[in-house]
């Protein structure tokens, strides 16, 4: 059940659909606590993204101290998703802490094996270089996250990044 309410979840934060993404994701909350550990930091780390995509960084702040008080020292991946949680605030607040905090939380997954979750982290950590002014970056983001993506045969997510890579050329992005 857990694993349905995050996939629908990131659906509609893919679709920018924030209040269905909120809703999906705080379902998930009480399956994830049930489960523990990683399950229930992965979700953190999307409703914190959806707070910041709603403006909502006070949320956003409070949810990630939260989380940051329940991961397992020995835990290096769940470290990585408060990371990214972490990020993706200090990203909406302009903070350049984020791009730090980013490339080791994609470290930490690739070193653990987790490519869609880095390809994944990729995409989001490009968004954020895009708005910190680091363009040439993004795109180096985008496409290492699409040659991540192409290897797993995720033919979606390659199509989502070959759109943003074309918005980024044409200068929309």
């Amino acid at each position: 059940q857990m694993q349905n309410f995050r996939a629908l979840g990131l659906d509609a934060l893919a679709r920018n659909d924030l209040e269905t993404a909120e809703r999906w994701l705080r379902d998930a909350i009480p399956v994830a606590l049930e489960e523990g550990g990683r399950y229930m930091l992965e979700v953190y780390r999307f409703l914190t993204e959806t707070l910041v995509r709603q403006g909502r960084l006070e949320d956003a702040e409070t949810l990630v101290e939260f989380a940051a008080r329940s991961v397992p020292e020995e835990d290096l991946v769940a470290h990585a998703y408060v990371q990214l949680a972490q990020a993706a605030v200090a990203a909406a607040q302009r903070n350049h802490k984020a791009i730090e905090l980013y490339a080791r939380a994609i470290d930490a997954l690739e070193r653990h094996l987790l490519p869609i979750e880095a390809a994944d982290a990729r995409v989001t950590f490009a968004a954020a270089l895009r708005d910190l002014g680091e363009p040439v970056e993004a795109r180096n983001q985008l496409t290492v996250a699409r040659q991540g993506f192409e290897r797993m045969g995720a033919s979606g997510p390659c199509a989502l990044v070959d759109t943003e890579l074309e918005r980024m050329a044409s200068g929309a992005g």
